[in-house]
């Protein structure tokens, strides 16, 4: 596996518009027994890197993974959505009412059903040592809510956002003590 590599190149636009999951072949989207929760990132065939408090009260057989979901479709293509079961579940080393400040967890996952024809993706690549230069443009992907105080949506949206100074970023978000 290549990690990084989309068979999908389209021009991407900012400002929270719909992307394709051929276009970032990394993205999962997690599933919690009565509906979607969040987005996930493959960063090996059978782990996904989450935000901890996507999954914080959840058993790993309360939770279901799919990639390619394609808002459950890929309209015209025999690309079938593949289905991931997690099978452990790994939180940040650090005290509990700490976990929120180091926002992440890895599931390790198993295919439900390989198929032939299912969609297989690609684990993102991860950085080398190189920092993000403020002042360049990045994106950003996910399940996540578009508006304030809404819930998530089931389709993959990317916006391009400025990549901002660490002290600037802290200085504007005290509060939330980021």
């Amino acid at each position: 596996l290549t990690c990084g590599v989309s068979d999908k190149v389209q021009k991407r636009i900012g400002n929270g518009v719909l992307a394709s999951e051929l276009q970032f072949p990394w993205m999962a989207i997690i599933f919690k027994y009565d509906g979607q929760i969040c987005g996930g990132t493959f960063v090996a065939e059978n782990y996904i890197i989450t935000a901890y408090h996507c999954i914080q009260h959840l058993q790993k057989h309360q939770i279901t993974v799919k990639a390619g979901y394609e808002h459950g479709r890929f309209g015209k293509t025999n690309i079938t959505t593949q289905e991931y079961s997690v099978v452990d579940i790994k939180f940040p080393p650090v005290a509990e009412n700490e976990r929120l400040r180091n926002d992440i967890t890895v599931l390790r996952v198993n295919k439900k059903n390989p198929l032939e024809t299912s969609f297989k993706p690609v684990p993102i690549c991860l950085p080398q040592g190189e920092n993000p230069t403020p002042g360049q443009n990045c994106y950003v992907i996910g399940y996540g809510a578009t508006q304030s105080k809404k819930s998530g949506t089931d389709r993959l949206m990317e916006a391009q956002v400025p990549i901002i100074d660490d002290r600037v970023c802290a200085d504007t978000f005290k509060k939330y003590e980021v």
